[in-house]
């Protein structure tokens, strides 16, 4: 509420729009190989989730507990390139309008992918 979210390539500032004071915060990586903190998309769902988009993959955040964070979300084996190679890279989501608790995915490798999320577990529906 009164924030700016903006997405960078280390992360997300958010910016306090009365203060103008930066809030920085970094996008955990999950590969020891390469780090990918870029964030792609930010999108704030119906529910009050800010869900995120970014090089290391899928994350949500609650706005009102920002001091910790993030909470990942696990990718799919279909997140691997034709050389089995794991790339977790989420590029853009949307909320579904019409079918509540669905998200839409736009991935770097495996095409859209289409988010059910369950209390005990999310399923994901590869639509190339």
């Amino acid at each position: 509420q009164g924030n700016y979210w903006v997405g960078t390539s280390q992360g997300i500032s958010v910016i306090n729009a009365q203060t103008n004071k930066i809030l920085f915060v970094p996008i955990p990586s999950y590969s020891s190989k390469s780090i990918k903190t870029e964030v792609n998309n930010l999108y704030l769902s119906s529910e009050g989730t800010l869900w995120i988009a970014s090089g290391s993959g899928l994350f949500t955040l609650s706005p009102e507990e920002i001091k910790n964070v993030f909470k990942k979300i696990p990718q799919p084996v279909y997140f691997k390139t034709q050389n089995n190679k794991h790339n977790s890279g989420v590029m853009c989501v949307h909320e579904d309008k019409i079918s509540r608790g669905i998200m839409w995915l736009g991935t770097g490798v495996g095409g859209i992918v289409k988010l059910v999320s369950k209390k005990d577990k999310n399923i994901y529906t590869n639509h190339l």
